[in-house]
């Protein structure tokens, strides 16, 4: 794999480093109390095989150091893969919502699991899909600034320009210009991201499948493939990209 294929640790953001830590919040696996119940039992047993805390400033790094057995990893697949399901569920995104996933996620990406899809997938398609699940995560990540400093957590669209409506009823610069000022942030991430040649996701379809063949292919959930997860993303994606339409 080429250097172009690592993304460092001490790798910055436009707007400082990229965090993805995650700490004590409890796993969530949907609806099912007893497997809940099991799975958040078993995963605290194993806390120190299984679940590390991700370094502070890190990305989605391929853990050069990190080892696992095949049981601790196939627990935190089975609770990978049952956020991701959370995830994909949800109607409107919320940009801190992924960081359970980002978290699972880091930790799987061990020297073992690279060349197990190394195996899986043609080096192309492996880098490919991986930038796109670099890129899914960035834009959680800016959601959740954006989030953060508006605090508006609702639609993009019709929503958003009723509640800047809202806004503009009292002082331009307490009010709308906050709100303003962030919107534009989320355009001004997209042109960087354009500019370097990165911003896959104006090919909706083609970003969905990648992220779907990433994930599909690390988690290695039973009978589910890329073509059962793509659908899920895409679906997911449309109301999360509308946000950096620009």
């Amino acid at each position: 794999m080429n250097d172009r294929f690592t993304i460092h640790a001490n790798e910055t953001s436009r707007n400082g480093p990229y965090h993805i830590i995650e700490k004590g919040r409890e796993v969530g696996l949907g609806g099912n109390t007893a497997l809940e119940e099991a799975h958040t039992k078993a995963a605290l047993k194993k806390k120190q095989d299984v679940v590390v805390d991700v370094p502070i400033h890190a990305a989605l790094i391929w853990n050069k150091t990190k080892d696992t057995t095949p049981e601790n990893e196939s627990l935190l697949q089975q609770i990978a893969f049952d956020e991701l399901v959370q995830l994909l569920k949800v109607s409107t995104p919320q940009g801190f919502k992924h960081k359970k996933l980002e978290t699972y996620t880091w930790n799987l990406l061990t020297p073992e699991t690279r060349h197990r899809m190394q195996k899986a997938l043609d080096n192309t398609v492996l880098k490919e899909s991986y930038e796109a699940v670099l890129l899914w995560h960035k834009i959680h990540a800016e959601l959740q600034r954006f989030q953060t400093t508006t605090h508006y957590n609702g639609k993009a669209g019709a929503e958003w320009q009723s509640h800047k409506q809202v806004l503009r009823v009292s002082s331009w610069k307490e009010g709308s210009l906050p709100a303003v000022a962030a919107h534009r942030e989320l355009g001004l991430f997209v042109q960087q991201c354009e500019r370097r040649g990165e911003w896959v996701a104006s090919r909706s379809d083609e970003f969905a499948r990648r992220v779907a063949c990433f994930y599909a292919t690390l988690l290695q959930a039973p009978n589910v493939c890329t073509e059962d997860l793509v659908g899920g993303f895409y679906e997911y994606n449309v109301e999360l990209l509308m946000w950096f339409r620009v």
